[in-house]
């Protein structure tokens, strides 16, 4: 009985080894894509928008610029992971954008709050409280 159980602990930690060694290998798989640095860049773009810290002058269009890179590869090439790939760029730019419209919407409702309360500042003058 003891055997049958030195061998399943074997069984076990054998897989466990396969299991690690197929992840580090999808680990690389993922940092060397053509993909990987738009990736991090638009999930980093997420994150300022999130903050607070919209940019008008986004470099390029995630959406665009995946699709060129993709572009770039032979389409024999092209595998479900490159698709996956660019469908996640795509994403990360969409939600970046869903985000962004209502910041904006907000700001500028700010803004044209504080101009219509600066008007009716400059135009009626608090009372001089000398009487």
């Amino acid at each position: 009985m003891e055997v049958n159980s030195d061998e399943n602990d074997r069984t076990i930690r054998v897989a466990g080894q396969k299991e690690e060694e197929e992840e580090e290998i999808l680990k690389k798989r993922i940092l060397l894509h053509p993909l990987f640095s738009l990736l991090v860049e638009t999930h980093i773009d997420c994150i300022k928008v999130a903050l607070g810290e919209i940019q008008d002058n986004d470099k390029a269009n995630g959406k665009e610029e995946a699709k060129l890179k993709l572009e770039t590869l032979n389409c024999a090439d092209i595998s479900e992971f490159d698709l996956f790939m660019e469908a996640y760029c795509i994403m990360l730019n969409k939600l970046k954008e869903a985000m962004k419209e209502p910041l904006q919407e907000t700001e500028s409702f700010i803004e044209g709050m504080y101009k219509q309360l600066n008007e009716i500042n400059e135009n009626h003058p608090e009372p001089n409280s000398s009487a």
